[in-house]
């Protein structure tokens, strides 16, 4: 058994010497009243080699530094604003005989320095005073500072307007001032989040009434909004608010197919049914009005670009797009029909055209009193023919790409407006010599 143990260690106890292994052991920290922090550490590589990054810039928040890359910050609580602030390093420096500084933004490597070690010097600036909770990490070794020099003061200014705070929040509802309590309350919770379980369910209730008012006045987007809000203050409302979130969702949904907006639709109506099961016959009933009959469907589409073109929405400013050379997704159905219309127009003007100059040349070709008159009133009669057929082959083929487009249309947008199969699970218990055994059917409908 111990055999077996020491290869795994030996080849873990190899990689990591292969990889570098960076320990950072803290000498001194000292804080300063201007802001600024100065920390004096030894760092150690054990390894042959390892890599770190030192950032450039401002707030971390401003960085381009991957979550899993370690670097060096400084982290805090702001008081006065209830925010959690990380920075970063203004200066990062080698001390050696001349000291080094390490290029800021960049990556660096650290060569094995085996049981000794450099002395590292970090200098952050500009660090509030009113901070508190204030931790200083150097590739993943952290140092608790606590809290600087203002702390103390700014956490009893911080009480103080929490406490007005609520009282406001608590005064706009007693008005029914909702937007009021939700910005007093919301304050409270980034100063003190201690507070948030006592408010977030108040706030959520005002959320649940202007969705309400919202709802009655038919903005069935702002509804939705606040019932979304309602929801995340307290997810706990999710049944209470269920109906009216669902019916507004519904009905938004509606909006949007009435500007043909399909696919929006369609999420929205999906939506509707997810929020609120009780909806599925309401949106049922209503996807058997909107899908289309695929007969009926080719019939109209035989007129080639008509149905393209009267599917476009605002088909006017789509046309005027597209002859000013501007062609777009939105006006590709458009462009499309016109394509259809024009080549099916023209085509189909050739082919009659040319039919009847075939009917003239034929007529001359019965009366023709010469032989060489009947040949030539023959060749141009097989040549108007030949044209007519061949424009009508090309009107026709205008037609079937039509009926073609249209039908694969169609079947999309039904496919889209069609109740989507939920899984039921259903769970029996048959007896089996006594014993119980769980059996989970799922099905789909």
């Amino acid at each position: 058994m111990k055999t077996k143990l020491f290869f795994p260690i030996l080849i873990l106890l190899l990689a990591n010497s292969a990889l570098g292994d960076i320990r950072i052991q803290f000498e001194d920290v000292k804080t300063y009243r201007n802001g600024d922090i100065i920390v004096s550490a030894i760092a150690q590589n054990i390894g042959s080699r390892a890599y770190f990054f030192v950032p450039y810039g401002g707030r971390w928040q401003m960085v381009n530094v991957d979550d899993d890359q370690k670097s060096i910050s400084v982290s805090y609580k702001h008081i006065p604003t209830g925010r959690t602030i990380k920075e970063i390093p203004s200066s990062v420096t080698i001390e050696t005989i001349f000291d080094t500084y390490l290029e800021m933004d960049h990556q660096h490597e650290m060569p094995s320095t085996g049981t000794g070690g450099q002395v590292w010097k970090i200098i952050f600036t500009n660090i509030s005073q009113e901070a508190e909770n204030v931790k200083i990490d150097i590739l993943g070794w952290e140092y608790m500072i606590g809290d600087l020099s203002k702390a103390k003061s700014a956490r009893k200014e911080r009480s103080v307007k929490i406490q007005t705070l609520i009282a406001d929040g608590n005064k706009f509802q007693s008005e029914k001032s909702y937007e009021g309590v939700i910005k007093s309350f919301k304050q409270v919770i980034q100063l003190d989040n201690s507070y948030y379980n006592e408010l977030s369910p108040k706030i959520s209730i005002c959320y649940l009434e202007l969705g309400d008012v919202s709802y009655d006045n038919e903005a069935w987007a702002s509804a939705i909004e606040n019932y979304e809000l309602c929801m995340k203050a307290d997810y706990s409302n999710r049944k209470t608010i269920a109906r009216n979130h669902g019916e507004a969702t519904f009905q938004l949904a509606k909006d949007y197919y009435k500007d043909s907006d399909f696919l929006i639709a369609s999420e929205l109506f999906d939506k509707a049914l997810d929020i609120d099961p009780d909806i599925e016959e309401e949106i049922h009933s209503l996807y058997n009005l909107i899908r289309i009959n695929r007969i009926s469907n080719i019939v109209f589409s035989s007129l080639p670009g008509v149905i393209q073109l009267y599917r476009t929405k605002d088909t006017a400013k789509m046309i005027s797009e597209i002859f000013s050379g501007n062609l777009t997704q939105e006006n590709t159905e458009a462009f499309k029909g016109l394509v259809m219309l024009g080549s099916f127009t023209v085509f189909s003007t050739i082919s009659y055209f040319a039919n009847n100059r075939a009917e003239a040349f034929y007529l001359d070709y019965s009366n023709a009193t010469t032989r060489l008159d009947a040949e030539d009133y023959w060749e141009q009669t097989r040549s108007s023919q030949k044209t007519a057929r061949n424009a009508s082959v090309l009107a026709i083929t205008s037609i079937a790409w039509s009926i073609y487009d249209s039908d694969n249309w169609v079947k999309s947008h039904n496919k889209t407006f069609s109740l989507k199969k939920r899984d039921y699970s259903v769970n029996m218990l048959p007896m089996i010599n006594g014993d119980q055994v769980l059996i989970n059917l799922t099905m789909n409908f």
